[in-house]
């Protein structure tokens, strides 16, 4: 049987990592319809976010907080990015250590670009 090997962020990882507050979470979150790894059941218990979630989570950051675009268009642009791209398979690729990936933002377009990883001998 294989192993779940998914990678998964609390949301105090996330907050760290981000620089963002536990409201500014919840509600980017929201805004995203993120759908956690798995959901808080009980009261005092946390989301568990999926890699996707956090990659999407750092886009509207970096396009809400850093670029000064407003929160509905970095929300769009980001939701439409993951519209149009496999993730599951990139994720897979990456985890395997078979290809690094860069986001390039060019205006309001992204590309994703792909490369084998080459080992240091």
């Amino acid at each position: 049987m294989e192993q779940n090997t998914t990678t998964t962020f609390s949301p105090k990882d996330i907050e760290k990592a981000l620089g963002i507050s536990k409201v500014q979470l919840h509600y980017w979150a929201k805004l995203l319809k993120l759908v956690p790894a798995s959901k808080a059941e009980s009261r005092g218990k946390s989301n568990v976010y999926t890699l996707e979630n956090f990659v999407a989570l750092r886009l509207v950051k970096t396009l809400f907080v850093d670029v000064g675009l407003k929160m509905e268009a970095a929300v769009a642009a980001v939701t439409d990015l993951f519209a149009n791209v496999d993730f599951p398979t990139i994720q897979r690729l990456v985890e395997e250590g078979e290809v690094g990936v860069t986001l390039v933002a060019e205006g309001f377009s992204f590309v994703v670009a792909s490369a084998p990883f080459t080992k240091a001998e």
